[in-house]
């Protein structure tokens, strides 16, 4: 859902807010992936998917895939748009 932006806020928006509303003090980690079948998503694209549920989470966790037999679109790990993702972070905040 990282290419989609929309998508992936009303995703992540939706399972706190029903997560929160089955326990009020539960910690909520959204997942960000560098790289899936679906296609490369970009530092700039990763940071507006995290910007945009920032609110709704406590933090996150970053994955950079390799090739595997869970992915098999992904033909190589690509942490450069890991390393772009934190930048954005860096330079801009959350």
């Amino acid at each position: 859902m990282e290419l989609k932006p929309s998508e992936y806020i009303e995703f992540v928006t939706e399972a706190s807010e029903q997560a929160r509303a089955a326990n009020p003090h539960v910690e909520i980690i959204a997942g960000l992936s560098t790289n899936s079948a679906n296609g490369s998503v970009t530092g700039a694209e990763l940071y507006e998917d995290a910007k945009g549920v920032a609110s709704y989470v406590n933090g996150f966790w970053l994955n950079i895939p390799g090739v595997s037999a869970y992915d098999p679109g992904v033909t190589q790990a690509d942490p450069t748009v890991a390393v772009a993702f934190l930048n954005e972070i860096y330079d801009h905040g959350i």
